[in-house]
């Protein structure tokens, strides 16, 4: 690889990747998506690297508020019995604490840290839980195939791997048309 004078503005394109994150608390319900922004933002998204160079994958856009409405009871259902499962046994939370070694603070502090970090973030995913069918738009990448039967670690790999990078270049692509997304696959339980 040769070094060469950078064609793109650094600072912006480092700002784009460094700041883009899941929007959930901040998605705008009430704002138009026009066809022709999503149109672009797929041609960016198609241009992601794939696995074989095959774009083995589609785009599902829900505009339709009564399907937005069914999938956001999909996705609030299945995310409730994640989090439900995800939930400590009644005989771990009724444990007594152990005492604490003052040589721990530093554990204990970035514990608390984590945890209302996680309490916020977990905020921001109970607005989606709630509001998914409101949002103005779904799109849902969907992968051509089956991982059904006797199917290779790197089919698998290769195949729900390469969808991943078009995703991502789709939310940037949002992101710089002023949309916000958010990546999930709570629905894919049902």
């Amino acid at each position: 690889m040769t070094a060469t004078a950078p064609e793109f503005d650094l600072a912006v394109t480092d700002r784009l990747l460094t700041t883009t994150r899941s929007v959930r608390r901040r998605l705008d319900f009430d704002r138009e998506v026009p066809q022709s922004v999503l149109d672009d933002c797929f041609g960016v998204a198609l241009q992601a690297a794939t696995g074989g160079d095959l774009q083995r994958w589609r785009w599902v856009v829900i505009r339709d508020a009564e399907k937005r409405r069914k999938f956001g009871e999909v996705y609030r259902r299945s995310f409730l019995e994640m989090l439900a499962s995800a939930e400590p046994e009644e005989a771990e939370e009724t444990k007594p604490a152990a005492a604490e070694p003052p040589e721990d603070q530093k554990h204990h502090e970035k514990f608390n840290e984590d945890l209302a970090a996680m309490e916020k973030l977990m905020k921001s995913v109970n607005v989606l839980i709630e509001r998914m069918g409101e949002v103005p738009v779904i799109v849902v990448p969907c992968v051509i195939g089956r991982a059904d039967g006797d199917v290779t670690t790197s089919w698998v790999a290769s195949q729900f791997g390469s969808v991943f990078p078009a995703v991502w270049n789709l939310q940037l692509a949002l992101r710089t048309r002023g949309l916000g997304s958010c990546i999930t696959a709570a629905h894919l339980e049902y």
